[in-house]
């Protein structure tokens, strides 16, 4: 068992090694292809808007992350302080708003995650380091208290999974991997992918982790090409990016270089300039498609595989035709995925750039946006993604 461990082990360092550079050990090969041009109708269709419920308990004044789990939307809202639960038709249920600082309360949500075999859900607060379980009716089960600052911990197993990646304020030796196995304690039982990049990279993004109905993880490293599959707590590279595109990747010796630091140089934005694809690591994967958001510093580009035909689709907000204002609305607000449909959560921001003036044939979006207020909640729609015919 010690042997196997150990092969596991050096494989997983030498696909660290050789991922950024297109010598493929991954399970899966996902081609870039050049991006698709045309209009937004060519490649999306089938778009569902959802009014979210108004009540004095379910009013909230932001979209920061969201799980479509069963018959349920799970909502982080009101920077990071509750957590707001509603049925698939926007009908509110329930809400986690236990912000303090006594037993089974936080002082903010670094994360949260539901546990697909119960729906518990998993909270972790940074600033009082711990983790926090409830049931699927939001009802407090218990708490854990950590010695280190958690960011994104994920139910996996009886136990968890903790990821820092890009953080290096914890102190802990575990923490230069990737993933860290906790046992249901909060105590490290072992960690694997050894960070290979121990700059600061201030970038962030629940999008990383990735919980398949199963109990199976995947996880995409940010700034990287290839994506893990953790099963029975070993890691394996499971997808991995075949460039075919008139873009850049970044190479090994780029990649452990880089650095990014809020406020100071943007690398971000250079790179991007350069023509390169850069990936905040968000990967979403349900039985039919895996989508992988390419972001940048203030681009988003939707990398879609049918895993039935292996086909890919790269959509380029640049290389699309129409209002550049109604494309960001569809394209840079992907914030999570379920069965065959991509969820947006657009800001209010960007739905008033394009009130009165979407273009895109669906009388129900353009209604459901006239008649969005001041005194409503967050928007939020959905949609399926075509193949444009050739």
């Amino acid at each position: 068992m010690k042997i196997f461990i150990t092969c596991v082990f050096l494989i997983i360092i030498i696909g660290c090694n050789k991922q950024q550079n297109g010598h493929s050990i991954a399970q899966h090969i996902v081609d870039i292809n050049q991006p698709i041009t045309g209009t937004l109708d060519d490649f999306i269709t089938d778009i569902d808007t959802i009014r979210l419920e108004v009540t004095d308990e379910s009013l909230m004044k932001d979209i920061t992350q969201l799980h479509v789990i069963d018959d349920r939307l799970y909502i982080l809202a009101n920077n990071c302080t509750v957590v707001f639960v509603f049925d698939l038709n926007g009908k509110y249920i329930t809400k986690i708003n236990n912000q303090g600082q006594g037993p089974n309360e936080y002082i903010a949500i670094s994360g949260f995650w539901i546990d697909p075999a119960d729906k518990r859900v998993i909270i972790s607060d940074s600033f009082s380091r711990k983790i926090l379980i409830f049931d699927k009716d939001c009802k407090p089960i218990k708490e854990i208290k950590l010695n280190f600052y958690p960011i994104f911990i994920v139910p996996y197993g009886n136990g968890y999974i903790h990821n820092s990646s890009g953080y290096w304020y914890n102190k802990n030796p575990e923490l230069d991997y990737h993933i860290n196995f906790l046992d249901s304690n909060g105590v490290f039982i072992k960690s694997v992918l050894k960070q290979e990049n121990r700059n600061n990279i201030d970038i962030k993004s629940w999008g990383v982790i990735n919980i398949l109905k199963n109990g199976d993880i995947l996880f995409q490293p940010p700034l990287s090409y290839t994506v893990y599959k953790i099963h029975d707590y070993d890691i394996i590279p499971y997808y991995e990016f075949n460039n075919l595109s008139k873009f850049k990747l970044l190479s090994n010796e780029e990649y452990k270089n880089f650095d990014y630091e809020f406020g100071k140089k943007n690398t971000l934005k250079e790179k991007e300039d350069q023509g390169y694809l850069l990936t905040w690591g968000d990967v979403y994967e349900t039985n039919s498609f895996v989508l992988f958001l390419l972001k940048g510093y203030d681009i988003c580009r939707l990398l879609y595989y049918d895993k039935k035909s292996f086909k890919s689709l790269l959509i380029d907000p640049k290389t699309l035709k129409g209002d550049e204002n109604i494309i960001h609305f569809f394209l840079h607000n992907v914030c999570a995925v379920s069965e065959d449909r991509l969820y947006i959560a657009p800001s209010d921001y960007s739905a008033n750039k394009i009130k009165g003036n979407i273009k895109i044939n669906d009388k129900k979006v353009k209604q459901f946006l006239d008649n969005t207020g001041f005194d409503s909640n967050p928007l939020l729609l959905s949609y399926k993604i075509k193949f444009p015919k050739e």
